[in-house]
């Protein structure tokens, strides 16, 4: 049953959470006359310089053991590497 409310905390707290980043972003971008995806768009997308592919090989060998990956060879061969460029350089908003 601790479990249970637990999992229930922790939900509750993530979807609080988005929505206040949410609302957050709508605030600023209204306060600068833009949509949140202009002003992510702004601030965010032309400020963020795509990773190399050192540090994209980086992101992928530390994501080996937590996912099921291919090979960095395969995904390279088969352009997928700018799928996991823009995992590495984005962090997730």
């Amino acid at each position: 049953m601790i479990d249970l409310r637990t999992r229930e905390y922790k939900l509750k707290r993530e979807v609080l959470e988005q929505f206040i980043r949410r609302r957050l972003l709508e605030l600023e971008a209204n306060k600068k006359g833009l949509s949140p995806d202009d002003l992510l768009k702004r601030e965010v997308d032309s400020t963020v310089s795509e990773p190399s592919d050192a540090k994209a090989k980086g992101y992928y060998l530390g994501m080996k053991g937590q996912t099921t990956c291919r090979s960095i060879q395969s995904v390279a061969n088969q352009g997928d590497l700018e799928e996991y460029r823009d995992s590495a350089g984005s962090g997730g908003i």
